[in-house]
């Protein structure tokens, strides 16, 4: 039979940005708190996250269903204890009312990361539970970076996003992003084995990655249509310079030939095709044929081209607000010096830790263009997942976990850093 018991279930934070537990779990939790509840006083059940930290709560206990390998944490709290400030609006008012600033444009940027872009639905999570999602003018992203925007440029909920990768994870459904022994083979004979006659023109690779990238794209954007203007960051090889492609009507010479409007589907790919791994996503625009490859090649997240449309959209006075804000999502800061043992290092590692420490020196010079301007704040994320293969489906749980782990307590630090600047300024 049934448990029915009036014990009401609440989460705190960072819990709201978990699933609730299932309701087998609730009843079970419901049951405990039936017989351990203090005589004649009725407990509020607070839900605490799954596989936290506990060593500080005494009266936390963990409890899943029958059998269960969850790890939902829990807690009773009674009238004359103070409840947890479970409301995420008066726990982060300063980023709310940042956010909410009617003189700021907030725009949202997604990095590369090929699958690891899943851990960016925490943030997502973050955001619509603090009612700010709204509040995004735009929404920006560079490879996986590109397609999660577009996702979310849809308003596709995150957490649609997340049963998606826990789907791919359970091998429910395949994709291809990486290319077959076979393809392999194919593309070598095709390149330096046929006389020179019959290969084909152009810049190729090793798979087209198009149809996979535009059927897993669809599986979770489906038939939804743009909420917010979406841009992404794609490398022109014909031309060796960066664009930034979106599916608003633009006019090319204002931004000097650097920003074109194209379909948006067509956008993430041309930024999610990985050099030499998937052959260039061919664009027609104004009678040509338009090559691009991955957009991290120069902005691996796009806080540059953000940065210099709006400067000439201010002096253009397309833009009247005075301030700009970038929440970013960042999936490859980890410091791969840390891991680098010159003795036991192969050419490999030295080409990994160069192109690591190259794209880092990028960011780095990124974001100190953003912090010479007092215009401009950033809510930087930066998710430490460059230890994890890029298309491997068996790492997605890690990602969200950790995704989850640094949105928790990044949230809290920017909170924290708004609220004294509020301080000093008084």
């Amino acid at each position: 039979m049934k448990v029915i018991t009036p014990f009401p279930i609440i989460q705190s934070f960072p819990a709201v940005l978990m699933d609730m537990p299932n309701e087998a779990a609730r009843e079970a939790v419901r049951a405990y708190a039936l017989g351990h509840a203090v005589p004649g006083k009725t407990p509020t059940i607070v839900y605490l996250g799954r596989d936290v930290d506990l060593s500080g709560d005494r009266e936390a206990f963990v409890l899943d269903t029958p059998g269960g390998h969850r790890r939902y944490a829990w807690k009773l709290v009674y009238e004359n204890h103070k409840l947890p400030d479970f409301s995420i609006e008066k726990s982060f008012s300063h980023m709310k009312a940042q956010a909410e600033d009617k003189d700021t444009k907030v725009i949202m940027a997604f990095s590369g990361g090929g699958l690891k872009v899943f851990a960016t639905a925490t943030i997502v999570r973050f955001l619509n539970a603090l009612g700010i999602y709204k509040e995004l003018d735009e929404i920006w992203g560079t490879s996986g970076g590109a397609i999660a925007g577009l996702w979310y440029s849809c308003h596709i909920p995150p957490e649609k996003v997340q049963d998606y990768g826990f789907a791919l994870y359970n091998r429910l459904f395949s994709l291809k992003l990486s290319p077959s022994k076979f393809d392999v083979i194919k593309n070598l004979f095709v390149n330096y084995c046929l006389p020179e006659k019959f290969r084909p023109s152009g810049f190729h690779g090793f798979i087209n990655c198009t149809k996979s990238l535009t059927d897993f794209i669809n599986a979770i954007k489906e038939d939804a249509s743009l909420q917010k203007p979406f841009y992404c960051v794609a490398f022109n090889i014909q031309q060796l310079k960066t664009e930034v492609l979106t599916s608003e009507p633009v006019d090319p010479n204002l931004y000097n030939q650097k920003i074109h409007t194209v379909e948006p589907i067509e956008g993430a790919v041309a930024s999610s095709s990985v050099p030499i791994l998937f052959a260039p996503k061919t664009i027609r625009r104004n009678g040509c044929d338009i090559q691009y490859v991955d957009g991290g090649l120069e902005e691996n997240i796009p806080l540059k081209s953000i940065y210099e449309k709006w400067v000439i959209d201010r002096k253009s006075g397309r833009e009247k607000r005075r301030r700009l804000l970038i929440i970013s999502s960042g999936l490859e800061n980890e410091n791969r010096l840390d891991l680098f043992n010159p003795k036991s290092a192969n050419d490999r590692d030295m080409i990994n830790i160069s192109l690591s420490l190259l794209f880092q020196a990028i960011e780095n010079s990124q974001r100190a263009l953003l912090a010479q301007d007092p215009a401009v704040s950033l809510w930087d994320f930066q998710v430490p997942l460059s230890k994890y293969p890029v298309f491997d489906v068996k790492f997605i749980p890690q990602f969200y976990k950790i995704g989850y782990q640094e949105v928790a307590s990044k949230t809290l630090e920017i909170e924290s850093r708004l609220a004294q600047a509020k301080r000093l300024a008084a």
